[in-house]
């Protein structure tokens, strides 16, 4: 995926999801602390994707439990709405995990 900078159209980065080979990225959200969440879906299942702003390869991924074709995230910064190819909408929660 590339980032271009709005006024020059110069591409700015390249974000890289490793090992997922086939989908497409359907939807983007900046993140209250900076970071990007990336929706992905295809070949592969579907993903939710995070990557820091100065570091190409993502940090975290999250499968999804189906297909999803889109995305957004609530006013609070800590839930994620899913709609899946199956006619589901799903709410994430965005928290550490626990151990």
């Amino acid at each position: 995926m590339l980032l271009f900078h709005w006024e020059t159209q110069e591409v700015e980065k390249q974000l890289i999801a490793e090992g997922i080979t086939q989908g497409v990225i359907w939807r983007l959200k900046w993140l209250p602390d900076g970071s990007l969440m990336g929706l992905n879906s295809g070949g592969n299942g579907g993903y939710l994707l995070f990557w820091k702003p100065d570091v190409e390869k993502d940090f975290h991924r999250f499968q999804l439990p189906n297909l999803a074709r889109d995305m957004d995230l609530h006013p609070d910064g800590l839930q994620v709405a899913t709609a899946h190819y199956d006619r589901h909408l799903r709410i994430t929660r965005l928290a550490p995990k626990v151990s």
